[in-house]
C-alpha cells in the first residue's frame, strides 16, 4: 500500500556466558567434595575396624579376668588343702613316733604261714607232716654290748625257730633218700629259708605206724639271732 513490507525485521541473537569464569572453581569444589566423601567412608571403615578390634580385646580381657578370678579361688582352695595335709602329716608323725620302737620288731618278726606252706610243698612222695612246733624267739633283743649268758638251749630260745617231724612210708614213696631230698628241697625254697640261718634234718625212729612200716624224721629250722640281725 505504502510500499513497506509487513514482515518483522530479523534480530541477531547474542549468547552471554555469565559463569564461564566460575566453572573451574566449581569443578575443584566438586572434586574436593568427592575426596571428602571417600575420606569420610575410609574413616568410617577404619573406625568400624577399630571398634571390632576394641570389642575383641575387651572380650579377651574379660575372659582373662574371669580365668584369673577362678585361678585365685582355686589357689586359695589348694592352700587350704595344703594346710590340712600339713596338719595331718604332723599328726601322723606324732602317731608314728609312738610306734617307731616297734619297727625293729616288725622286721624281726617271722611269717610262719608261708614256711609251713613251703614245707608241705617240699615233701617228697610218701611223706607227710607229723608235728610242728613254732617259736617266735626274742623279739626284744638285749642292748648291744650286754653279754648273753646261758647254754645252747637257752640261746636257741632267743632265736625264732621251727621244729617239725615228718613221717615217711617207704611203701608209698619212690625216693631212695627221702631225707636228703627233703633237705635239699627245703634249702632251695626261698620262702622257707627267709630270715632263717640253717635247716637240719635227722632220722629219729623207724617203727610200725597204723600197721605199716614207717620212718620218722625230725627237722630244725633256726633263724638269725637278734644280736646278729641287722635288717
Amino acid at each position: 500500500m505504502n510500499g513497506q513490507s509487513s514482515e518483522p525485521a530479523a534480530t541477531s541473537l547474542i549468547e552471554i556466558n555469565l559463569i564461564a569464569d566460575r566453572v573451574p572453581r566449581l569443578m575443584r569444589r566438586r572434586f574436593l567434595a568427592r575426596i571428602g566423601e571417600i575420606g569420610t567412608l575410609a574413616m568410617l571403615g577404619l573406625a568400624s575396624l577399630l571398634f571390632v578390634a576394641t570389642l575383641a580385646h575387651l572380650t579377651t580381657l574379660m575372659r582373662v579376668r574371669l580365668a584369673m578370678t577362678r585361678f585365685v579361688s582355686d589357689l586359695k582352695t589348694e592352700r587350704q588343702v595344703s594346710q590340712q595335709l600339713d596338719s595331718l602329716r604332723d599328726e601322723a608323725a606324732k602317731e608314728i613316733g609312738l610306734f617307731i620302737r616297734l619297727s625293729p620288731v616288725a622286721r624281726r618278726r617271722v611269717a610262719w604261714a608261708p614256711k609251713l606252706a613251703a614245707l608241705s610243698e617240699a615233701l617228697p612222695a610218701g611223706m607227710g607232716v607229723h608235728k610242728v612246733d613254732v617259736t617266735g624267739g626274742d623279739l626284744f633283743p638285749a642292748p648291744k654290748g650286754k653279754a648273753v649268758r646261758g647254754d645252747a638251749r637257752q640261746q636257741r630260745k632267743r632265736t625264732p625257730h621251727l621244729t617239725f617231724s615228718v613221717i615217711y612210708l617207704p611203701s608209698a614213696g619212690r625216693s631212695e633218700d627221702p631225707m636228703g631230698q627233703l633237705r635239699e628241697n627245703l634249702r632251695r625254697s626261698a620262702a622257707f629259708m627267709d630270715k632263717m640261718e640253717f635247716v637240719r634234718l635227722e632220722a629219729t625212729a623207724e617203727e610200725a605206724w597204723n600197721q605199716v612200716q614207717a620212718q620218722f624224721f625230725r627237722g630244725l629250722l633256726e633263724g638269725i639271732a637278734p644280736d646278729n640281725d641287722e635288717t
